[in-house]
């Protein structure tokens, strides 16, 4: 909180998982962000396209091959 205005959302997406922080950005506000977080979560303990973001900067032979295939 700062001068009593919530900053960021505390999200943990899995047990036994580092929890995520969600702060708003450009047009998204705090409840908005939360919701994409949330709809873009698919089992894994980050949101689907920052996972996606990690392994390809990361080099996983495994987004490699998928992208690949379906590139």
């Amino acid at each position: 909180m700062d001068k009593n205005e919530q900053l960021a959302w505390v999200l943990r997406s899995k047990v036994r998982c580092n929890p995520l922080f969600i702060s708003t950005g450009h047009r998204v506000g705090l409840d908005s962000a939360l919701m994409w977080v949330e709809r873009c979560m698919k089992g894994y303990r980050l949101p689907e396209p920052t996972r996606w973001a990690d392994a390809v900067a990361s080099e996983r032979p495994a987004f490699i091959r998928w992208q690949a295939n379906h590139g």
